[in-house]
């Protein structure tokens, strides 16, 4: 595009145009021509200048300024050219009042020269298109500037982020994280925009200030004393201002964790029917942060009612009057056009300045104490040459972060292609050990050298948004021959057949369109293709069933890793025998390392014993949704409205109600008084305006402040209703919803609302004072109101544009934003796989991806703004420029009495119309961001309208004491997971006594899990399902929920207590706790936590292993006390000690409830009353595991053998 095009941004006309046609798409926004906006390279120079002022600070032994940094990112030429605007505007802002006077003074002559006071006009009206389009450059390149900082700002926090898997992982608390990026560099941004304003107003308001005391005399100062006051009561509220900034982000910190951990454990919430507590602990929060809100409300809705503030300019006039100096016209209006100056800077660039940027250094702050302060823990000593070797030694110990020693006394050599067991009891720091040797871990002692790349394959698989292939690849190149036989290896083959796609089928976010086995061999696979030197395997055959794990163990750990360097964890000792080292721990120490025929046959007994023979370590995989059946369950693509925001949304965010028309009235009541006062002159009149311009004062502070509360009440009410909608969602929306995009509603919309709307609600209702000045000069001729028609006219089908082409361009800004915040969530989630497959620069890639994708959106943005202010600046000023020509002229004029004028009115028409040029700059400015914020209000009321599981409506509760039996029976019961997938069961009927306990057994994809979620109506099956004969789907959801307690295989400990944990409606009493957690031998974990129900549990139970979150799930249900207990895969992460002591605890403490079991040791369920056998969806047999077992034809048997 050519230099006119450039600067009137002509360039986006077809794209205007298009968007009126049309909604525009993320294909149609114009890619950057300049590198320097690419997040790429704005990362490398600020990571550059941070990296040497990091190293400048350590010399002078000093802090290191990310202030510094940013500043010096940028070129000499870039500030040369923003202080060039800068100056233009200062200087024209002082000059346009006094030529206005000179206009006015020539007027008031006995024979006024028309010629000259024209001159004079045209030169006034140069100027103020000068100072608008100035301004309107200055905020263009402003906003380009702080959204290239807030860029780079994101990249170097992710590649902070992403360093951090071996150090102090614990910092990563999930809300403060997204907090940083939705919030902090959001902040940052707006606040950074304000800065050239804030920079402009000292000077601009000096040299006012001169002007105006060189006229006027000492009088000017006393309304300049009043604007200094303002200003100085603005500096002293910036200290209250920052620090309830800062107490404000870190209870926004605290609720998005929350929402991040029900997001995460909304099944285990949703299973126990914690719904209301959890969503009132949301409520609190947001109570919390809603109040810091008001305080702070308070102070800047009083800087905000200075907008229109009229004292300074009476303070002066009081000063001639009442000392009886003669008024000159000329000199007051000059004085008013300098005090409406003077407004702008001290209610807008100073205030909304000093606020943004109180704000903008808080964020600041949290940021560089995130790059400064985290993960200052030293790595693990690594060489990737050589043979595969693992050396902890040195007495090597990890702690937690309350100080709890979890591993200690550690000393092993560990070399050449060996394969070394770890085993252990349940929480005696077996995964730590592997954590400790990837470099996982938080915090340690001693020494872990390892020689040799590494590959982890974590207890818990991580599954990242893509196909199959990408996920077994992962930043590796496709090697055809190698793939096949890792897929092989890995026993995947079967499973790509029932993918809809094979290996290129698209899976979501953690994997939901794929099994518990799928998943665990998915990640095995991924390290395996990876051909790293030592590999550590944490219990990865405890997902999959006897066949496939022994196949596993052959093809894979001691098949094509033989000539590695294997760490396995493991609970299945029928593989020790194989093993070339067998590591013991107990309580975090290593007992023993040697050859398994080294250790005693006391210990050796005591691991055995309920262990039976290999066939008894029979494995059934657990049954999530499988996709062999259909197409698989993926994430949906984020829903974009189009079109004009409805005016539903606006009555429903504004139904509150706000006294607009009251004070719109009071706004006229004022103009009117001002020009009845320009040609008055007694003192009850200027007493009577002085009594109503304090009393609108008074008035707009509380229309400011009544108009910042309402809308946080709105907010609040909008906040909680989402929050309620999403907590009541069915489980198949967290499914298809990326993390990330959902919490981009909780955080960054929220944010948004909260933090945009309400200022720039106040300052768009001020759009009445801009009708009036348009009102005023009209009176003075009809000639008048003709000439600003057009103009008006003009401007509206602008606006109409603008709005058109911003609010689809906001839409995309938003999806792109929700990209960014869903990857950041699953980076977060595969910290320690991605570093170890040397991952991160890939990973840093997508970063640069994505945010490149949302700054195109947020560029059309900010031009889309200065394309529209362009054409309002030349707009305003042909009025200005018709008005000073028309009512010159007509002054002039002899001819008829009416069109000779006052001076006085002379100066209000003018005076007014250069109003129109100033007040239409903020007017579209503050508009422009208030339809950005609705576009937020309308993503929020979208999860409003959620869909709710539909049994939450039905009102009727059971009986009271139901169920006094415990009996269950399904007749003809069908389930769909969701409205178009295949059935996963099919008219599966069955019956089960009172107090029967009932073994579930079947292979991948047979049903058994969704027996359970049929059962727990997650999601509701067809009628057909009784407890005690009553039919549960004509009951309220949460009472059927609370009667039947599930442990788990994965079970979800939130951030909290352990009393919160177990007991979070507080029914139970410390003893009743107490003898729950002795009854599942937590007794030793308790010890080392001081027998202190109130230690923390960290958010997921990071600081208790897998088997420890099992045992707390297995006390929660034994203080429920419910007559139906369903196990589903308890034992499966547990040593053979561990699941004696848990059969034990069924057979004594559940003698007399109903238990259903889906257990992975045949041994488990072998001494059920009863077994059902799954497949494809129907019980294909029920009986005693006797009669099966003596049927060699029986599916049991046949999966026994």
């Amino acid at each position: 595009s050519g230099l006119v095009s450039r600067l009137t941004f002509s360039w986006l006309n077809p794209l205007i145009a298009l968007n009126k046609r049309h909604p525009v798409e993320a294909s149609d926004l114009p890619c950057f021509d300049n590198p320097e906006y690419e997040c790429e390279n704005l990362t490398e120079k600020l990571d550059r200048e941070w990296n040497r002022e990091k190293e400048d600070a350590k010399r002078n032994a000093g802090k290191p300024s990310m202030w510094k940094a940013l500043f010096l990112m940028f070129s000499f030429q870039e500030y040369a050219t923003l202080c060039t605007l800068m100056l233009t505007y200062s200087v024209t802002k002082t000059a346009i009042p006094y030529l206005l006077y000179c206009v006015l003074k020539e007027l008031s002559e006995p024979a006024p020269q028309t010629n000259n006071a024209l001159l004079l006009g045209a030169i006034l009206c140069l100027y103020a298109g000068i100072k608008s389009t100035s301004l309107t450059y200055i905020e263009y390149h402003s906003s380009l500037f702080a959204m290239r900082v807030r860029t780079a700002l994101c990249g170097v926090i992710f590649k902070k982020v992403i360093s951090l898997s071996c150090r102090d992982t614990s910092a990563l608390a999930s809300g403060h994280v997204t907090n940083l990026f939705a919030t902090d560099a959001e902040s940052f941004q707006v606040g950074l925009e304000a800065c050239p304003s804030f920079m402009m107003a000292p000077l601009t308001f000096t040299s006012c200030a001169v002007v105006m005391v060189w006229l006027a005399g000492w009088p000017a100062m006393a309304g300049l004393s009043v604007s200094i006051a303002y200003v100085v009561a603005q500096v002293l509220g910036v200290k209250p201002c920052k620090y309830l900034r800062g107490k404000t982000l870190k209870v926004i910190d605290k609720r998005i964790t929350l929402i991040s951990q029900i997001i995460h454990g909304i099944r285990s919430i949703k299973m126990h029917a914690w719904e209301t507590p959890y969503y009132q602990a949301v409520q609190r929060l947001r109570r919390m942060e809603k109040n810091v809100y008001i305080k702070k409300f308070m102070i800047t809705s009083f800087f905000e009612s200075l907008y229109q503030n009229t004292l300074p300019i009476f303070s002066a006039t009081l000063c001639y009057v009442f000392t009886n100096r003669p008024l000159d016209q000329a000199i007051f209006f000059t004085l008013f056009a300098y005090f409406l100056e003077i407004r702008i800077l001290v209610a807008c660039h100073f205030t909304r300045g000093s606020q943004l940027l109180t704000d903008c250094a808080v964020s600041l702050k949290r940021i560089q104490d995130f790059l400064t302060e985290v993960g200052k823990q030293r790595d693990l000593e690594q060489s990737l040459d050589g043979e595969g070797r693992c050396l902890p030694e040195e007495s090597t110990s990890r702690k937690t972060e309350s100080g709890d020693c979890i591993l200690g006394k550690i000393n092993l050599d560990l070399s050449g292609n060996r394969l070394a067991l770890v085993i252990g009891p349940v929480g005696s720091g077996k995964s730590t050990l592997l954590s400790a040797i990837c470099g996982a871990s938080s915090s340690y002692k001693g020494k872990i050298k390892t020689n040799g790349s590494i590959a982890y394959v974590s207890q818990e698989p991580w599954i990242f948004q893509g196909t199959v292939r990408e996920n077994i690849m992962f930043n590796s190149f496709y090697d055809a021959e190698r793939y096949q036989k890792v897929v092989e290896a890995c026993d995947l083959k079967d499973d790509f057949k029932a993918f809809p796609n094979g290996d290129l089928s698209e899976i979501g976010e953690r994997g939901i369109a794929m099994s518990g086995g799928q998943r665990a061999r998915v990640s095995l696979a991924r390290a395996v293709y990876l051909d790293a030197d030592i590999y550590l395997l944490d219990d990865p055959l405890s997902a999959v069933d006897f066949k496939v794990a022994k196949h596993i163990f052959e093809k894979c750990i001691c098949g094509i890793l033989k000539r590695k360097l294997r760490v396995l964890v493991t609970h299945h000792l029928q593989y020790k025998e194989m093993a070339d080292e067998v590591v013991l721990l107990e309580n975090g120490s290593m007992v023993a390392c040697s050859d398994y025929k080294e250790f005693t046959e006391e210990y050796l007994s005591r691991m055995t014993k309920n262990t039976g023979s290999a066939k008894e370590m029979a494995l059934l995989l657990k049954d999530d949704s499988s996709v062999t059946q259909g197409k698989g369950l993926l994430s949906v693509v984020e829903e974009r409205d189009v079109g004009a925001v409805s005016l539903r949304t606006y009555w429903e965010y504004l139904r509150a109600g706000l006294p607009v028309v009251a004070i719109a009235l009071l706004g006229l009541a004022a103009v009117w008084d001002r020009l009845t006062w320009a040609n008055a002159d007694h003192r009850g009149i200027i007493v009577a305006y002085i009594s109503l311009t304090f009393a609108a004062n008074l008035l707009r502070y509380l229309f400011s402040f009544l108009v910042y509360v309402t809308a946080l009440q709105c907010n609040t009410r909008l906040h909680n209703k989402m929050a309620q909608s999403l907590i009541h969602a069915p489980v198949s929306f967290f499914d298809t919803n990326p993390v990330g995009r959902i919490l981009n509603r909780f955080s960054a919309d929220i944010v948004e609302i909260d933090n945009i709307l309400p200022p720039n609600l106040v300052y768009t209702l001020i759009v009445c004072d801009l009708f009036v000045s348009l009102i005023i000069p009209t009176l003075a001729s009809y000639w008048l109101l003709v000439s600003v028609i057009l103009p008006v006219v003009m401007l509206v089908w602008y606006g109409k544009a603008f709005v058109r082409i911003t609010r689809e361009v906001t839409r995309l800004q938003s999806l792109a934003r929700s990209a960014v915040f869903s990857h950041i969530s699953s980076t977060v989630e595969g910290l320690t796989t991605i570093r170890l497959h040397d991952a991160r620069d890939e990973f840093i890639k997508k970063n640069h991806s994505y945010q490149d994708c949302r700054n195109r959106a947020t560029f059309l943005v900010f031009s889309s703004m200065a394309w529209l202010k362009i054409r309002a600046d030349l707009i305003s000023t042909a009025v200005l420029t018709i008005t000073s020509v028309v009512t010159i002229l007509l002054s002039s004029s002899n001819t008829h009495s009416y069109y000779s004028l006052l001076t006085g009115f002379i100066g209000l028409a003018i005076t007014y119309s250069m109003m129109l040029v100033i007040d239409t700059a903020f007017v579209i400015k503050s508009a422009g961001f208030l339809q950005d914020a609705m576009t937020s209000v309308q993503r929020v009321m979208e999860y409003c309208r959620l869909s709710l599981e539909p049994a939450y409506q039905i009102t009727k509760t059971p009986p009271c004491g139901w169920p006094r039996h415990g009996a269950v029976s399904f007749s003809h019961v069908s389930l769909r997971y969701y409205s178009d997938g295949p059935q996963v069961l099919k008219g599966v009927t069955f019956s089960i006594e009172p107090q029967q306990k009932i073994g579930i057994a079947g292979r991948t994809g047979a049903g058994k899990s969704s027996i359970v979620a049929s059962l727990m109506r997650m999601p509701e099956a067809s009628s057909g399902i009784h407890i005690d004969d009553v039919d549960i789907r004509g009951l309220n959801l949460q009472s059927t929920r609370q009667v039947v307690s599930v442990i788990q295989q994965n079970p979800t400990l939130l951030s909290g207590t352990i009393r919160s944990n177990l007991d979070p409606l507080d029914m139970y009493t410390d003893d009743e706790i107490w003898s729950a957690l002795s009854d599942v031998n937590l007794s030793p974990v308790m010890d080392k936590w001081g027998y202190d129900l109130e230690h923390r549990i960290e958010e997921g139970g990071v600081n208790l292993s897998v088997g420890e979150r099992q045992l707390f799930s297995l006390a929660r249900a034994l203080l429920q006390k419910n007559k139906i207990i369903i196990m589903d895969e308890v034992t499966a992460n547990v040593d053979p000690q561990t699941d004696k002591m848990i059969q034990t605890t069924i057979r004594d403490k559940f003698k007399d409830c109903t238990v259903l079991i889906i257990a992975h040791r045949l041994s488990t369920i072998m001494d059920c009353d009863r077994i059902m056998v799954l497949h494809d969806g129907q019980v294909v047999e029920m009986d005693t595991p006797e009669a099966l077992m003596g049927n060699a034809d029986s599916w049991l048997a046949q999966l026994w053998q």
